[in-house]
């Protein structure tokens, strides 16, 4: 029973696979290439959907397909609905570019694709690879130079928006820098106000209506002394010019030890600032009398060291007199500078232009230079141009022995220089000897013939690919730049 069951399942499971109608299919554009020349095969995949999800796994391909056939390029995977009024009928295409520079007849093997757990094969494609005619009546024409393709600029800004937007950025920035720089206000210096009120009848006039407030009688010790604490150092920085209100009580001790103070004063200042400071901060509570003391020791202090009306009036008299030297000294320079610069707004602008024509003219040379001589893609599209124009003579014959087939440009700056040896067999020639004296000549070549050095400027790399008169492939030499440049003698 168990048995009939399980035959029922795969029967079952092999009709659903079935009834999903999946067909696999590949084609070539054209059985008949020339060497270098490409042709396109598609791969498709046509299946239905009846309510149950399909997984379509192409297949994986790498650079090459066989030994003499390689991969240009590789489309994604396109889905469309062929039939509008079916939507149900899915087709997915994937196109291959695909070239080859050996001459043959070569089996394309089959293409399998993997759909949900099954395997599906489409049939074999044939290519044939043909070499080019060559007729030996006309006469030798030696190799073309590079020729000059005008850089289309739209393509470029495409290529190098980003660091076209960053200089413009650069360079708005550093104009609305030095316009600021030179609008911007001068810097106002305030003068020294000079007191009219000595500072003790201040300091004095706000003890005696601390006083009257009362503040440690209603419970507001801590209220009491920062009142305290705050009076007396605003008049020790007025009389003596410390920085009373933001240093410690140690610190203002330090500073008033060199000053011509009574030392009992200085006890007396000492020790209100400290019980302040314990009441402010430790949350020490004195006592009554000790509340009376630290007024009555701030009064005393203020009346021992504050100024006489002789010494108060001849401080005010010293700082009007050092203000008003400050102020002709500030008038005398700025005549000097009126002076001196009969158009400073002139010079000036006449500076802020040049500072603009210097940043503009750097943007113009990095702009320029990026054009020319950085942009890949351009240079790709100028290496393309040429290798069709030199096509149009080919194939010709270099020298008595060697046939240049065709020239074809690569991605990523290279171009691939395809020969044939007419009179040389594979089978009759030591390739390594070859190489060993074929290779130097042909970098001695690159690293020396004028026509070689617009392409050396800009870093092409160089392929050389060789068969003989069979059109079987002998050799084939790279050159990069670091060969051709860092290894040179």
């Amino acid at each position: 029973m168990n048995k009939l069951l399980y035959i029922l399942i795969f029967l079952l499971g092999s009709l659903g696979l079935s009834a999903q109608s999946v067909d696999v299919n590949a084609s070539i554009d054209t059985n008949f290439l020339l060497i270098g020349e490409q042709t396109q095969i598609e791969l498709k995949v046509q299946y239905r959907l009846d309510g149950e999800p399909i997984s379509v796994k192409f297949p994986e391909l790498k650079d090459t397909i066989s030994e003499f056939i390689e991969i240009v390029t590789k489309s994604s995977i396109d889905t469309t609905y062929p039939d509008q009024n079916d939507l149900s009928l899915v087709e997915q295409v994937q196109k291959i570019t695909i070239t080859s520079f050996d001459s043959g007849s070569y089996e394309i093997p089959y293409f399998e694709f993997q759909i949900n757990e099954g395997l599906f094969q489409t049939g074999l494609l044939l290519i044939e690879v043909r070499p080019m005619e060559v007729d030996t009546a006309e006469a030798i024409f030696d190799i073309r130079g590079p020729i000059e393709e005008p850089f289309s600029f739209v393509d470029w800004i495409k290529d190098n928006w980003i660091w076209i937007a960053l200089v413009l950025v650069l360079l708005i920035g550093g104009i609305l820098l030095i316009v600021y720089l030179k609008n911007r206000p001068e810097k106002v210096i305030e003068e020294e106000v000079i007191p009219l009120i000595p500072p003790h009848i201040i300091a004095l006039e706000k003890l005696e209506k601390l006083r009257e407030d009362k503040l440690w009688q209603d419970g507001k010790v801590k209220l009491f002394h920062s009142e305290i604490s705050e009076i007396i150092r605003e008049y020790l920085e007025k009389r003596y010019s410390v920085n009373a209100l933001e240093n410690t009580t140690d610190e203002i001790m330090q500073s008033l030890r060199f000053m011509s103070i009574d030392p009992t004063q200085l006890s007396k200042l000492n020790q209100l600032l400290v019980l302040s400071d314990l009441v402010k901060f430790a949350k020490e509570q004195p006592l009554a009398n000790e509340n009376d003391m630290s007024l009555l020791n701030a009064i005393d202090f203020i009346n021992a060291t504050k100024w006489s009306d002789e010494e108060f009036n001849s401080m005010i008299e010293a700082k009007k007199e050092k203000a008003l030297m400050s102020k002709q000294q500030k008038n005398e320079k700025s005549s000097i500078l009126k002076i001196s610069n009969v158009k400073p707004e002139v010079k000036n602008n006449t500076n802020i232009k040049k500072i603009i024509a210097a940043i503009v003219g750097f943007v113009v040379i990095f702009l320029i230079f990026q054009f020319y001589f950085t942009s890949t893609t351009l240079i790709d599209k100028q290496l393309s141009k040429m290798a069709s124009e030199i096509n149009e003579s080919c194939p010709m014959m270099v020298d008595a022995e060697t046939q240049m087939d065709n020239t074809v440009a690569l991605p990523e700056k290279t171009i691939q220089y395809n020969y044939t040896l007419i009179k040389i067999d594979k089978d009759e020639i030591d390739i390594d000897i070859v190489r060993e004296t074929l290779r130097p000549s042909i970098l001695n070549i690159i690293r020396t013939d004028p026509g070689m050095k617009t392409l050396t400027d800009i870093d092409v790399t160089f392929i050389y690919n060789y068969r003989d008169k069979n059109s079987e492939h002998i050799l084939k030499f790279t050159f990069t730049p670091d060969e051709y440049n860092n290894n040179a003698e």
